[in-house]
């Protein structure tokens, strides 16, 4: 009949700023995670943190110009508003 496709979950992170425990968190979630999908840190390029410096992690690096390039408009001034770090219970 038709194709088994088998559905691959992705996990993101996003954030605007880097910190030891960022990573520390990320390579947890990778480790957790490595046999249900990928886990990428979207990273919000600001005025001031052009570096982001994120060795052995997997990054997509975005700005604000992002929407308009899509054509889209932006709903407010900044991409990323608050960071909230979700644990498990």
């Amino acid at each position: 009949m038709g194709k088994n496709t088998s559905l691959k979950q992705s996990f993101l992170i996003l954030t605007n700023k880097t910190s030891l425990p960022l990573i520390q968190k990320y390579h947890k979630l990778f480790t957790a995670t490595q046999n249900m999908g990928d886990i990428v840190v979207l990273y919000h390029l600001l005025g001031d943190n052009s570096n982001p410096n994120l060795e052995d992690v997997n990054t997509h690096i975005f700005d604000d110009e992002v929407l308009s390039s899509l054509n889209y408009f932006p709903l407010g001034f900044t991409l990323v508003y608050r960071v909230a770090i979700i644990s498990p219970c």
